[in-house]
């Protein structure tokens, strides 16, 4: 977006690669497992129309099987048929990253690593897709935001670009989290939170980063008393490469500030001590919802998609991308999975072409143990046409 072209390197360490325990990216047993990994990595390039590149990091050998170019052969035909397809790229959801205020921050990842890589797993799990903007690129204009925006860091504004936020979110919901516009060009006040956000706060000191949810049907479905702490990025599951583990945060924040009660605030969470550690409220003409703490779990974000009325594509925690045209699953285990589907629409799996229809705008697909499927979304009224090379490619022009 905003004039960006964005380019990928695939270094999958493939079911070649000998010894991938040295590599703490798990171990992917046969061919069948890589094709599905490259599946889903050309499921966010597609949509996006991004470049890709495959390269065999280290020269050792792990590109080396017909099979694997084979599989390649196929999705660059399925990419290559859309060249000239204008992208339908345009989700309700906008994941807004702040490349500035880091420089503000202390010489550590205490607050980056949860925030901006520990939570990625999780946002490609909320069961619909998302744009990535640069905190920049809004303030300047250069990006429209949908529906519901998720800021990942956004702890120094100026003033006038604080204003420029909230005029961008008139009518749509935002998230933020720990510290928000903490800093400005005059110093750091808890004020600043609370003129960025619509909240009001109270210091707490030395504090663990960990969040309870409290009963409430709208905000908090299949959450109620289950507690929260933002982890690390792990890496890879030995065990399933499908699979990613977490390392949870040592120690608490020096500085944490929890959220003062109010007439028109609706508390989500609270802090060991019972006070607010995330609330909701209508501010400025947008709806807003503070995290005191630097991630939330995949679930509360489905919570806050549903609300704002953005169509979710499945409702479990297996991986989706998707555009108007396009949609790809990657699960973890062995299921049966429910899709949703808008109204007047079916599936067509583009590398099995296979027809899939609804029942109620609803399809079940059976999926193994990490299987990536590639779909077409089509109308109910398009008969797709089947070409004759081998990688079967429909057009759905």
């Amino acid at each position: 977006a905003a004039g960006k072209l964005w380019i990928n390197e695939d270094d999958t360490r493939t079911y070649l690669c000998a010894n991938p325990e040295r590599y703490d990216f798990g171990n992917i047993k046969n061919l069948q497992e890589n094709c599905w990994i490259y599946n889903r990595h050309f499921a966010r390039v597609l949509p996006k129309r991004m470049g890709t590149w495959y390269m065999d990091l280290f020269g050792k050998g792990w590109l080396n099987s017909t099979g694997i170019w084979n599989h390649i052969s196929k999705l660059y035909k399925i990419y290559e048929s859309q060249l000239n397809v204008t992208s339908s790229w345009c989700p309700e959801v906008a994941v807004i990253i702040d490349e500035r205020s880091p420089f503000f921050l202390a010489c550590n990842n205490k607050l980056t690593n949860p925030l901006y890589s520990g939570l990625r797993s999780r946002l490609y799990r909320m069961g619909t897709p998302f744009s990535l903007y640069l905190l920049s690129d809004v303030l300047d204009g250069s990006v429209k935001l949908p529906k519901v925006n998720i800021f990942l860091g956004a702890w120094y504004l100026k003033k006038n670009e604080r204003a420029k936020l909230i005029s961008a979110l008139q009518e749509k919901t935002a998230v933020w989290f720990y510290g928000a516009g903490y800093m400005d060009e005059t110093g750091a006040s808890k004020n600043n939170i609370s003129a960025l956000t619509g909240f009001s706060f109270k210091e707490r000191h030395n504090k663990n980063p960990e969040i309870k949810f409290v009963k409430n049907k709208k905000w908090n479905y299949n959450l109620t008393g289950k507690t929260f702490s933002p982890p690390l990025f792990g890496g890879m599951d030995i065990t399933n490469v499908f699979q990613t583990y977490n390392q949870m945060i040592n120690g608490g924040y020096k500085i944490q500030w929890a959220i003062n009660k109010r007439k028109n605030v609706t508390p989500l969470a609270t802090f060991d001590d019972g006070t607010i550690g995330l609330a909701e409220t209508e501010y400025a003409g947008f709806n807003s919802v503070y995290c005191g703490i630097t991630g939330l779990p995949v679930q509360f974000f489905r919570n806050i998609l549903r609300n704002s009325d953005v169509h979710l594509y499945i409702n479990s925690d297996d991986m989706i991308e998707a555009d108007k045209h396009f949609l790809a699953i990657g699960v973890y285990d062995k299921k049966t999975e429910c899709i949703n589907l808008p109204k007047n629409k079916y599936l067509f799996n583009i590398l099995e072409k296979k027809k899939l229809l609804p029942v109620k705008n609803v399809i079940n697909d059976k999926f193994q143990t990490g299987e990536t499927k590639l779909y077409w979304i089509l109308n109910s009224n398009h008969k797709p046409k089947i070409t004759n090379h081998k990688s079967q490619i429909i057009n759905r022009k």
